[in-house]
């Protein structure tokens, strides 16, 4: 499925906010709606997408070891 620019940036932000509260990619492309490949696949090819989920991974991992 093709995706808008508008839509891709929803979702992004969407999973990258989900994740960042401490969710998995798992958890927060099924919240979504959005297959986690999609995701990963951005992450891939996107600099600006691949930035946004390394803040969110990292802000996941601290936000667990606050837990």
């Amino acid at each position: 499925m093709a995706y808008s620019q508008e839509d891709k940036d929803k979702y992004v932000n969407a999973v990258c906010s989900a994740m960042s509260e401490g969710k998995s990619l798992r958890e927060a492309c099924d919240d979504a709606g959005i297959p986690n490949s999609t995701i990963l696949r951005w992450v891939e090819n996107d600099k600006e997408v691949s930035e946004q989920y390394a803040r969110a991974k990292q802000e996941s991992a601290d936000a667990m070891a606050e837990d």
